[in-house]
């Protein structure tokens, strides 16, 4: 998968973590369109298949959809929104 300037292999299949193999969930999310909380956490869920009603959109629920698998999670075109990024991220990184 090319982005922008980067190149990533986002076939990679598990990750070693505290001496386990586990499966490796990758997905790319372009967040070029977001512009409030809202709209990035659904176009992350969206980008990982994770059903999230529009009356319940917060990043702790979208954390434990997404801690069942190690995840490689490519967030593009954030820089507009990196301070919410920056706090989405924490709080899915607090749930794994």
């Amino acid at each position: 998968m090319k982005i922008g300037r980067i190149e990533l292999d986002m076939n990679a299949r598990c990750v070693r973590r505290d001496g386990q193999d586990l499966r490796l969930g990758s997905r790319a999310v372009d967040l070029s369109s977001a512009a409030t909380t809202d709209e990035v956490l659904r176009a992350i869920a969206y980008g990982c298949g994770v059903d999230m009603p529009e009356d319940v959109v917060c990043s702790e629920r979208l954390g434990a959809a997404l801690s069942n698998a190690a995840w490689l999670l490519v967030l593009d075109g954030a820089e507009h929104v990196i301070s919410v990024v920056a706090q989405i991220v924490e709080a899915l990184l607090a749930a794994a």
